[in-house]
Parts: C-alpha cells; structure tokens; sequence
C-alpha cells in the first residue's frame, strides 16, 4: 500500500545526513492505530513501542496517530519503506481503510 512518497523538492533538497523527516498517519481509532502496529512489529525489530524498518522507526503517538521518523544518508529510502511496506502492508493485511495522512515535515538536526 503507498500511504507516502517523497516529493520531488525533498529528494532533490536531501543534501545532509543531518535532515531528520517525520510523517504523521491517523487511524479512526486507537484500536486500529493498536493492531497496526502489532502487526507491523511481526518479525521486526522493535524498541520499547517503536517498530524499525531500516533508519526509521514507527512509534504511537496520541489517541490515533504513529509517528514515522528518519533520518541520515538513507533517510527518505528508509521512511518510505517503513510507511508503505511495513505500515502499509500491516494495513492491508488487517483490512483497515481509515488512514489519513496528517502531517510531514523536515527539520536540519545538528
């Protein structure tokens, strides 16, 4: 499922490892925002609530929002992986429609 892509002014403006990017995706519910990310973390890496894919992590954030962040030299390969192959795929798999995405944004982190 593609929930995210990187536009075309990020790709072309990704010039330092130092950029950390974050996505914002609601759900309808904290129980569906809950079975995502359950289904999500099946054979991934995990930290405290946070699920890894490669540089990014996908962690709860509010009621019924996750939270996509990354950052480094593969920052943008990284969060797109994590938003629609692993949040993407858990998804699809659960049957969920009621995705929105909310939010994004980059900042310089030094």
């Amino acid at each position: 499922m593609i929930l995210w892509q990187p536009g075309v002014q990020w790709l072309d403006e990704h010039t330092s490892s130092d950029l950390v990017y974050t996505v914002v995706v609601a759900f309808d519910s904290r129980e569906s925002r809950d079975a995502v990310l359950r289904e999500a973390a099946r054979g991934r890496l995990s930290d405290g609530d946070a699920v890894l894919h490669g540089g990014a992590a996908l962690e709860p954030r509010g009621e019924r929002e996750v939270l996509a962040t990354s950052g480094g030299e593969d920052a943008l390969d990284s969060l797109e992986g994590a938003l629609n192959d692993t949040l993407g795929g858990a998804i699809e798999r659960l049957g969920i429609t009621a995705v929105e995405l909310l939010q994004q944004e980059r900042r310089l982190e030094r």
